[in-house]
């Protein structure tokens, strides 16, 4: 199986120009490029923001002070158009670096709403995970557990709010019917940027030995290097300190693995510190 076999045409990025969102463009740029996909950028203008700034006695809070000002309408869209052109750029910058085709949209409406109704169009969507605290209150994060929920066969992308890069991609499986499905972008991205991988197999009520023995098969087609690793209890806690001392690039993890009902998807990729492709 390779990557293109996935079905990703057209990737909805949605974005706010918070620092966490514009490093994720790297990400998804590049995941882009091996699955030979579009990228639709879209930038969603707060309709709820926008009418709260209407209303008297408005005040807008800051992040780096105690101090408050009052929310006027007019400023409120003057820096949602300044953060939407710094986000379309930075988009523009990554799709023609790593040579992809590439759009923007700049709409305004109910944040939720729009990135539901957008997300129905695209075969995958690029998220944050969580907030991350912007006056403007801009945070798409808010969105990604329901969108996560309402959408739940994915593929999905998701960012965290603080980001450690390391240089090991890593792919969780939990069922080796999905392997292929999640090792085939896991290694072209890997042998693309000539990184090791590292494969976690979480035992949920499966025989180990029959099942590690086929990973290694599989594994020996791909021709890069490579460890696995098995888990068998303490699963969630095993799993981050692998990653602790394999930090991650991208996480490569099926959306149906069990490891969700311990903790839902948003929670755990921003306890992995890295973005995650849930497919």
């Amino acid at each position: 199986m390779t990557s293109n076999n996935l079905g990703i045409k057209d990737i909805l990025v949605a974005v706010d120009a918070s620092p966490a969102s514009l490093g994720a463009l790297a990400i998804v740029a590049e995941l882009a490029g091996i699955l030979d996909a579009n990228l639709a950028g879209l930038f969603i203008e707060d309709e709820d923001l926008l009418s709260a700034a209407s209303l008297p006695f408005s005040t807008e809070s800051r992040i780096h002070s105690a101090s408050e000002s009052p929310l006027e309408r007019a400023n409120i869209e003057q820096q949602m158009r300044l953060l939407s052109a710094t986000a379309e750029r930075a988009l523009k910058a990554e799709a023609e670096r790593w040579k992809v085709r590439w759009h923007f949209k700049h709409i305004r409406g109910n944040v939720l709403a729009e990135l539901i109704g957008a997300a129905e169009k695209m075969d995958m969507i690029s998220i944050g995970a969580s907030g991350w605290g912007a006056s403007l209150n801009l945070s798409l994060g808010r969105c990604a557990k329901t969108i996560v929920q309402k959408s739940g066969n994915g593929p999905f992308l998701l960012y965290p709010t603080a980001v450690k890069l390391g240089e090991n991609i890593v792919a969780v499986i939990s069922d080796l019917k999905n392997a292929e499905r999640i090792l085939a972008p896991a290694a072209d991205y890997a042998i693309k940027n000539n990184y090791p991988l590292t494969v976690v197999f979480t035992k949920y009520h499966q025989s180990i030995e029959s099942n590690n023995q086929r990973l290694t098969d599989i594994l020996q087609g791909y021709r890069l290097p490579h460890e696995i690793f098995i888990v068998d209890q303490n699963i969630i806690e095993n799993i981050l300190q692998l990653i602790q001392r394999h930090p991650a690039k991208l996480v490569f993890i099926e959306i149906n693995n069990p490891i969700f009902d311990e903790l839902n998807a948003c929670k755990l990729v921003e306890k992995f510190k890295a973005p995650a492709f849930l497919l």
